[in-house]
């Protein structure tokens, strides 16, 4: 496993952005590593990670296959994984932080970009 783990909960520089929403071999990261990504939220299921909407959507493109991302609405992607694991990005929420919502990984719902 790479060393983005321990970085990621400190605010990324603008020369690891990009590396850190990838995991070994510059693959998109694993259900662990999504798990495990930044720090816990006071809410379950939930992550929070230091960044803004543009670093929310290179995460976004990161992981999913770019054949399968389709825009449900104004703003708002939705894009599947190798594994079958469906990210929807949006830009804002009702928390007002950008949001990757996961859905088919265990004890994870939701990554908060937060601060950036």
């Amino acid at each position: 496993m790479s060393n983005w783990i321990a970085d990621f909960s400190r605010p990324p520089t603008n020369a690891s952005v990009t590396r850190v929403y990838r995991g070994t071999g510059g693959q998109p990261l694993t259900n662990t590593q999504l798990r495990n990504i930044g720090k816990p939220s006071q809410n379950s299921g939930i992550r929070q990670v230091q960044g803004n909407a543009s670093d929310a959507r290179t995460f976004f493109n990161n992981q999913v296959n770019p054949s399968t991302v389709r825009e449900v609405k104004p703003g708002v992607f939705v894009g599947q994984n190798s594994n079958g694991v469906t990210f929807t990005y949006r830009g804002a929420s009702k928390s007002g932080s950008p949001t990757i919502d996961v859905n088919g990984v265990d004890g994870l719902r939701k990554i908060k970009f937060v601060g950036g």
